[in-house]
């Protein structure tokens, strides 16, 4: 990795660069949201009498190119470990059709952002997790994982990749206040005004895509550069 000594606009700039850089080679990432979602439709139905490790396995290879070609290998099958590991602090069951759900959710923001991909498709995985009752409530407990997972899983990983201690001192800086669990929290509080929802009873009422449009917008939900820079830009 290059030298980066400092938390600044420049260290910033290279590290969204790097990250781009070695996730940009995904399998996943020139597919739109109809074809991933068929890929992965057909993936599970195939998989349905498999273990969980086999399907782990499949999983992968379906993110991730696995040919010695691909330079940035040893970071991605950290970042679908940490992927796996999101799936599960869920607390589903092994109901295939909603893991398919969870795991379209967290990919998402990876997906060609330049073939139709839109919040609504966001919006409509949302309805099958929450059984076609969606509130602020469950929006925000179904964002955080996803947004901790693009900003401070992330830089955790590229972490155990940077040459030099100020590289880490910078991304440890980042992670303990920009991407810490606290911030995550009042960006999510202030992008949905919850403390207005909470005091006219809104809170758990059920929305529509109409009521909700402008938060997906705003966290960027359909590219997760705009997640990390959206949230970087954050002042509480």
């Amino acid at each position: 990795m290059g030298d980066i000594c400092c938390k600044s606009d420049g260290f910033l700039s290279i590290l969204e660069d790097l990250i781009s850089e070695l996730l940009g080679n995904l399998r996943i990432n020139k597919l739109s949201y109809e074809e991933a979602n068929l890929r992965f439709t057909n993936l599970f139905e195939s998989l349905k009498e498999k273990n969980k490790e086999f399907t782990k396995k499949k999983i992968k290879e379906t993110l991730i190119n696995s040919s010695p070609e691909n330079q940035n290998i040893d970071f991605q099958e950290l970042v679908v470990e940490k992927l796996y590991e999101k799936i599960e602090n869920l607390n589903l069951n092994l109901n295939l059709n909603l893991n398919l759900t969870v795991l379209m959710i967290y990919i998402f923001p990876l997906l060609n952002n330049e073939k139709n991909l839109y919040s609504d498709n966001f919006f409509n995985l949302l309805i099958i997790l929450t059984d076609n009752h969606i509130t602020y409530e469950k929006i925000e407990k179904y964002l955080f994982p996803i947004i901790e997972f693009y900003t401070k899983d992330l830089n955790e990983i590229l972490y155990q990749f940077m040459e030099s201690q100020f590289e880490k001192e910078a991304i440890k800086i980042i992670n303990e206040h920009d991407f810490s669990a606290l911030n995550i929290s009042l960006y999510l509080e202030k992008l949905m005004d919850k403390k207005t929802l909470i005091k006219y009873k809104l809170w758990n009422e059920k929305l529509t895509y109409d009521d909700v449009k402008t938060v997906f917008k705003n966290i960027g939900i359909y590219d997760y550069s705009l997640i990390r820079n959206n949230l970087l830009s954050f002042v509480p």
